[in-house]
């Protein structure tokens, strides 16, 4: 969870021209087909939130928690509750970008949920 609230908390974002193209992810447990269409959050640049690896387990975790409020706020904006139950990252190596999607892994049926795309970073 630390390293989630550490790479989320990323305050800068930015337009970029070219942006990553809209896709969307199949439900969890449903076979990947075509992507449905969505549209995602900006690109975001790189944090340069950094924590000495000197410093004790509690301190490092309590410099993260800070910036819990972004965290939350990226969240919300997606349409996901936070801590979500169900995540993923997907990083593009050629395109250099790291993408996270979030949500719930089922409703109340039972039912696989879709997720939804809470950011994509410039790596």
């Amino acid at each position: 969870m630390l390293t989630l609230l550490t790479l989320l908390a990323c305050e800068a974002a930015a337009e970029a021209p070219g942006a990553p193209p809209a896709s969307g992810l199949p439900a969890l447990g449903q076979a990947a087909g075509a992507p449905t269409a969505a549209v995602g959050p900006a690109l975001r640049l790189p944090t340069d939130y950094s924590a000495s690896r000197s410093l004790a387990a509690a301190s490092r975790i309590a410099l993260a928690d800070k910036r819990r409020p972004v965290v939350e706020a990226l969240f919300a904006a997606a349409g996901v509750r936070y801590p979500p139950s169900a995540g993923l990252f997907r990083v593009f190596k050629s395109e250099g970008e790291l993408e996270v999607w979030a949500g719930p892994a089922t409703d109340a049926a039972g039912q696989a949920q879709a997720l939804a795309h809470v950011a994509t970073w410039q790596i």
